[in-house]
Parts: structure tokens; sequence; C-alpha cells
């Protein structure tokens, strides 16, 4: 297909993959795709204001995902993923969360407002590229943040409290921001 569009207020569990050139979650007051575990969407994923991403365990988008415009949409991460394409590069999310218990390998560029890393199982993103975000990295109590290749990250990075989060430096790493 050439585009599979999501309405606002529809809320969409798709539990086959979906193969077209772009797939936007239109939005505004509301408006998700739910896709089910290890399937894949085909093509670049728009994500407009109010709109929400699910991708379950191993569940992949094999294009980019983005914001239709600077900072809007949400990506929920849940389980294992492994990303080599960009998260917002190109339109920055409003949001993008990794649940409890979640693996996120990053190998390309993540650009966002905000990035949360579970708050209570052990959750960890394994950064293999840049991040962008306009407000800082809290990393919850068993959050994780193994910093390897050509990292780099342009924001704070902080524990949501006092003794909290982990960060590995397993290489060489660049810091546009404070850590701690």
């Amino acid at each position: 297909l050439f585009a599979v569009n999501v309405s606002n207020s529809a809320n969409i569990t798709a539990n086959e993959s979906i193969k077209a050139a772009t797939v936007t979650i239109c939005g505004g007051t509301s408006g998700s795709l739910s896709l089910a575990a290890a399937k894949s969407i085909t093509g670049d994923v728009e994500i407009n204001n109010g709109a929400t991403l699910t991708l379950n365990n191993n569940a992949s988008v094999s294009g980019s995902i983005n914001g239709v415009s600077d900072g809007v949409g949400t990506l929920n991460l849940v389980g294992s993923h492994t990303f080599n394409s960009t998260l917002g590069a190109t339109n920055a999310l409003d949001l993008i969360s990794l649940a409890n218990g979640a693996t996120v390998t990053a190998n390309g560029e993540i650009d966002a407002n905000d990035l949360t890393i579970g708050n209570g199982a052990l959750t960890t993103l394994n950064l293999n590229s840049i991040l962008n975000l306009t407000n800082a990295l809290s990393l919850s109590g068993n959050a994780i943040l193994n910093l390897g290749l050509n990292a780099e990250v342009n924001s704070d990075i902080q524990g949501l409290a006092d003794d909290e989060g982990t960060v590995n430096i397993n290489e060489d790493f660049a810091s546009n921001g404070n850590l701690g």
C-alpha cells in the first residue's frame, strides 16, 4: 500500500504485519496503533500530536519513526527491540518510553523531548548512536544506560531520584550534558 492512516480517536491493534510506504497515526486528541509481538511495519511511521505507537516484543519498523511535526507523538517500546533506523531524527517525537523490563538497542539517531527508561523491573537502553533530548534523561532505580560504540548524548543524564539509575560507558563517548 501507499499509505495506512489511523484516524483521530481510533485505537487499532494490529495482530499482523503492515506493508505501506507511510503509516500515519493521526492523533489530535488521541489515536493509537499497537503492533503485536514479532510483527513488522515495512515503511516509515509518522505520529501526530496526542497519538501513540506501541511496539510489542520484537515488533519492528523497517523505516524511520518520526513526529508528523517536531515534538509530537509518543512511541512505547515493550519487550526487546533493535533499531537500525532513526527515531525522531526528521521530526523529533514528544516521548519515547521503554516499558518496565524492556531491552532496547539503538543503532540509529534518537531525537525526542523526553525519554523514559522503566520505573520498576530492570530496563536497559543500549545506545550506539546519537541521543538528542530537549529535557534531561532520567533513570529510575533499575534503569541501565549502556553507552557503546559511537554513542553521543546531547542532554543531561540524571537519576530520577538520588542513587537511582546506572550508566555504563563501554566505548569512547561524547557527552554534551551533565552526568548525575
